[in-house]
């Protein structure tokens, strides 16, 4: 996550880039979270699924 924190805009609002307020995930977290997880089970970025926003 820290790394894709470096990619958004300064502009960006600090601490709800992936957040909607601050703790719990907006659809962006979500999706950064899910391929975290397959990712974890084995799943190789060739097979993740192309997420739309991404």
């Amino acid at each position: 996550m820290q790394e894709s924190l470096k990619t958004f805009p300064a502009a960006a609002p600090k601490g709800k880039q992936l957040t909607r307020d601050g703790v719990h995930m907006n659809a962006l977290g979500n999706r950064m979270m899910a391929r975290g997880i397959l990712k974890t089970l084995g799943v190789s970025e060739a097979n993740l699924p192309v997420i739309k926003g991404e």
